[in-house]
């Protein structure tokens, strides 16, 4: 029986979700949401660099080449 990934393990630099985009590290707390962080995301396809909130890790698509949401700033 294989484990699936916890929505958690996510959040580590280097990990990859099921959509190819790969966790590059935490970039801040969100300052409207104290148990929200922000992380700078790559794209495994296209290369694209964009942040996104831990909590959607797991299912984010690339806004470059996936038609994903459009990115945070990363300041």
């Amino acid at each position: 029986m294989q484990r699936r990934k916890s929505k958690d393990s996510l959040t580590v630099p280097g990990s990859v979700n099921r959509n190819g985009q790969r966790v590059v590290g935490c970039l801040r707390d969100d300052a409207n949401n104290q148990l929200a962080k922000v992380y700078e995301v790559t794209c495994t396809l296209c290369a694209y660099s964009y942040a996104a909130y831990g909590s959607d890790l797991w299912q984010r698509k690339c806004p470059g080449c996936q038609d994903g949401s459009e990115r945070l700033p990363k300041s």
